[in-house]
């Protein structure tokens, strides 16, 4: 299996309960499915391994029996890599600051970890764009209005969470905005980063 085929079966996030989009994995409770700090896919662009995804047309989700991570899959060497040096990171508290699904951006609520917890300032070499990044950086244009500039070869995850737990934005291959089924393995993992020169 190559790279590209690779990035396309990262379910935005496998450890959740279709009953009631809520995170199911162990150490976390009352989160919701879609939300970008717990998600599969900021795991696996990080750098740790995560199950390949297997979805069916209902939408539920069942692992595939393989791992697999960006660095992976991209050969990324955090510990002698210089490029990877230069990368600046952005905190949680930063991404969630302008996550919001819509064109304005704005914040997106931030999770009350009960049973686990992550640290806001957690830095993450990269990240998914979020609806009002690829609005304002890969050109303007309403959800119905096509760009160029946002189009890509597959469609791709955003990390602004969609109006039901069980979705989050996306981009298809056209360039127009769209949500998908966190389920759903259909769509790529097309990150952002920074490099610091």
């Amino acid at each position: 299996m190559d790279t590209y085929d690779s990035i396309l079966e990262i379910v935005y996030n496998n450890s959740f309960s279709s009953s009631n989009n809520n995170h199911t994995e162990t150490g976390w409770t009352n989160i919701k499915a879609n939300d970008y700090a717990t998600s599969t896919i900021r795991r696996y662009i990080n750098g740790t391994d995560v199950q390949k995804g297997v979805s069916s047309s209902s939408g539920t989700y069942s692992p595939s029996g393989e791992t697999s991570s960006m660095f992976t899959d991209l050969n990324i060497d955090p510990e002698n890599g210089y490029i990877y040096n230069k990368i600046s990171g952005r905190s949680l508290s930063n991404l969630y600051s302008n996550m919001a699904n819509s064109t304005t951006g704005g914040s997106a609520t931030y999770p009350s970890f009960t049973s686990n917890s992550i640290n806001r300032s957690t830095s993450d070499k990269f990240w998914l764009l979020s609806y009002n990044e690829v609005y304002e950086r890969l050109g303007n244009g309403s959800a119905s209005t096509a760009s160029d500039d946002r189009a890509w070869d597959e469609w791709y995850w955003l990390r602004s969470p969609a109006s039901t737990n069980s979705s989050a934005s996306v981009v298809d291959r056209g360039g127009e905005y769209d949500y998908n089924m966190i389920s759903y393995r259909g769509n790529a993992a097309r990150p952002a980063f920074q490099l610091s020169i």
